[in-house]
């Protein structure tokens, strides 16, 4: 009885890679299916996705707010006079409204459902069109939801 050794093919396998694709996004329309599911039984499949779509999205605002690790601190550019002046005593303030910020502030300790329950009275309110992404429809949600407060000047 002749044995063959398994270790060509095995080796072999070490080495065969396979495609691996990410998942499309959800568009808002599907996002809103499921987080309508998540009220109702937030541990059912599409409840699970509202949750964890809506968490990865508020992971993805903190990490891209913060500084890359290792990356040169910023130097702050003073403003000068003149952009002082452009920015605080000209006539018509309105032609240099105040930026809008893109940032959601959620405290960690608020409770994933009630970030749902945001995101759905939202959509309820603003049913998304059909090609709508469920990032903007998200961050949408959350900037009316939960603003940041400006710093005290």
């Amino acid at each position: 009885m002749q044995t063959k050794s398994l270790f060509p093919l095995a080796a072999t396998l070490c080495f065969v890679t396979f495609p691996v694709q990410a998942a499309a996004p959800p568009s808002a329309s599907q996002l809103r299916a499921d987080c309508k599911a998540f009220v109702t039984a937030p541990g059912s499949a599409p409840g699970g996705r509202c949750a964890a779509y809506i968490q990865g999205f508020l992971d993805g605002s903190a990490a891209a707010s913060k500084p890359l690790p290792g990356a040169p601190a910023a130097a702050a550019k003073p403003e000068t006079f003149a952009e002082r002046a452009a920015r605080t005593r000209v006539r018509g303030r309105d032609t240099y409204p105040p930026r809008a910020s893109a940032a959601v502030c959620v405290a960690a300790s608020v409770p994933t459902a009630q970030v749902v329950a945001e995101v759905n009275a939202h959509l309820d309110t603003n049913p998304p069109a059909a090609g709508d992404s469920a990032a903007s429809a998200v961050h949408t949600a959350l900037l009316a939801g939960f603003p940041c407060k400006p710093a005290p000047r």
